[in-house]
């Protein structure tokens, strides 16, 4: 199916064009900003969607616009106004299509794609054309999100797994040091008996010094007595049963004192147990830096393997899109997709003559445009005398027609656009040189 005829009114630059191809090649040819992209882009805004359109497809001046396209087998018209754009679809016999745009959607394929524009990409955008044609059985854009994420968080992991084990090394536990912390509460307990016991001690040495004070009181009170008494001892007998008496409690104190004077045990060096306790407050300190350094590799390891595990899986996507992309059924002998690059035979495709990207390039367009036997070609500019008949005689072999926008200011090649406007046309042209 092809463009039998292109009206167009209003349409960007164009005033009104009325085009009849009559060769696989049309060339839309006239000097800057006479139109001639309107052309091929009526062409476009005639077919795709109305999301596609641009915001103001209408000529300024004027109120409304119009395309008419007639394929032979149907007739397609979008009209447009200021309150937006009208689609309708008949066949041949007059009759409409109730869903216009979801049957001209199964039937233009992809119409942006211009062979020429192809040729001319960098690799990537190659690719990335390219693989829309493709049918693969996953989001190869989804899949290289995925793997740039992974990637990223690959990277991530490793650098934390670094971070972790210098942490872990940085915190110098050294060899030897026990798993288990020691009782540090059990063993300031033991020092606080230890002063209460030591506190005890001095209580009763104290007693004792004051019992022996006691003792030399008594004794002095009973010399003196005694003293009375040998000088009294005459004159009352009294006097001395008292001194007896009191000889008798001294006495009894020097053997409440005997008894009591056993020896006192030793102190107890708390100053010991202190240091005791300092360095168990040390160990204690070694053990949780033990400890966290240990759970600082366990995370390092962890750590490691997560992003072991994320290299794994980009690595598999990687082979799976690989894969996928050497068993895609590509539309030209020899095509395959390479890493973010197309190949030719096993070589990029940048690195083919200028005539076998274009005659690939053309193959890849008619494969994407099986229906619709219509491409559109914006830069023919960029072709020489032998660029553009291999385009036409491509066109012709495949039975395809090529519309070509052409920068061209002799006014006698192909139809030749003046303030939109078609003024001449090459069959008339032709005419006009057999009669001179």
């Amino acid at each position: 199916m092809k463009i039998i005829c292109l009206n167009a009114e209003n349409v960007k630059r164009l005033r009104a064009v009325e085009i009849r191809p009559d060769s696989a090649l049309v060339q839309i040819t006239g000097k800057n900003g006479q139109g001639k992209s309107s052309v091929l882009d009526a062409i476009y805004y005639a077919l795709a969607g109305a999301a596609t359109l641009p915001p103001e497809p209408i000529r300024r001046g004027a109120q409304t616009a119009r395309v008419r396209l007639d394929l032979g087998e149907i007739v397609v018209t979008r009209k447009f106004d200021r309150n937006g754009t009208t689609l309708t679809v008949e066949s041949a016999d007059g009759a409409r299509f109730t869903s216009p745009q979801r049957m001209l959607d199964e039937l233009v394929g992809s119409i942006s794609f211009d062979p020429l524009a192809f040729a001319n990409m960098t690799k990537r955008q190659q690719y990335d054309e390219l693989l829309k044609l493709v049918k693969l059985p996953f989001d190869p854009d989804e899949l290289d999100r995925l793997n740039e994420s992974n990637t990223r968080d690959r990277n991530v992991a490793l650098n934390a797994s670094s971070a972790s084990r210098a942490n872990a090394m940085a915190l110098a536990v050294p060899a030897g040091t026990p798993n288990e912390e020691p009782d540090v509460t059990k063993l300031v307990a033991e020092l606080r008996e230890a002063g209460e016991k030591n506190a005890e001690l001095e209580a009763r040495r104290q007693r004792r010094i004051q019992i022996s004070g006691q003792i030399t009181q008594w004794r002095a009170m009973v010399d003196d007595k005694l003293a009375e008494a040998e000088r009294l001892r005459a004159m009352a007998d009294t006097t001395e049963r008292t001194a007896q008496t009191l000889q008798v409690e001294a006495l009894k104190l020097e053997e409440k004192l005997a008894k009591a004077a056993d020896d006192l045990p030793a102190p107890i060096d708390t100053q010991a147990l202190a240091l005791k306790i300092e360095a168990a407050r040390e160990l204690v300190d070694l053990v949780r830096r033990k400890k966290q350094a240990a759970e600082l590799v366990a995370k390092a390891d962890a750590q490691a393997q997560h992003a072991k595990n994320l290299a794994k899986a980009v690595e598999a996507r990687r082979n799976q899109k690989a894969d996928a992309l050497a068993r895609a059924a590509l539309p030209v002998p020899g095509l395959t997709l390479g890493d973010g690059e197309v190949l030719v035979d096993g070589f990029p495709l940048e690195q083919a003559a200028d005539s076998d990207k274009l005659r690939i390039s053309v193959a890849i367009a008619i494969a994407a445009n099986p229906k619709l036997r219509v491409l559109r070609v914006r830069d023919g500019s960029l072709l020489d005398d032998d660029g553009l008949g291999l385009l036409q005689k491509l066109a012709e072999d495949s039975d395809y027609q090529v519309w070509l926008e052409r920068v061209d200011s002799t006014g006698k090649v192909g139809v030749v656009m003046v303030d939109g406007q078609a003024v001449a046309h090459e069959p008339v042209l032709r005419r006009a040189r057999d009669d001179e």
